[in-house]
């Protein structure tokens, strides 16, 4: 896929950014994105008019994977309706993660690319 110029400089700076100072919340949902998109899939903000607790994203993958995606900071932390959220994704046999770190987000992609093969 074919990404502009100015997404991959962004990248780069948020690399490098994310180094210097560790990432935000917002930078790992940049990351996460532009991750997603580079092996084919797409990602939309999540949100649920009267219920809070709901994933960021949903993530849907190239091979008709869905995904429920939680993305923290290192040192975040879930709410109590965040974790009501994940067990109701797990009982309702959903694809969900939480993922914390620029590192969790490849490690997802790797995993989610490999089981697709």
């Amino acid at each position: 896929m074919n990404f502009h110029v100015s997404t991959k400089i962004i990248v780069v700076q948020m690399f490098f950014t994310c180094i210097l100072r560790g990432m935000r919340e917002k930078e790992v949902e940049v990351y996460f994105d532009w991750a997603v998109q580079r092996i084919g899939g797409r990602t939309w903000k999540f949100t649920s008019p009267g219920r809070k607790g709901v994933a960021d994203r949903i993530a849907c993958l190239p091979d008709g994977q869905t995904w429920f995606v939680e993305l923290k900071t290192k040192g975040g932390r879930l709410s109590e309706l965040q974790k009501l959220f994940e067990m109701d994704m797990m009982l309702l046999r959903q694809n969900y993660a939480c993922l914390w770190t620029k590192e969790q987000v490849d490690a997802f992609i790797t995993t989610v690319s490999r089981d697709s093969r």
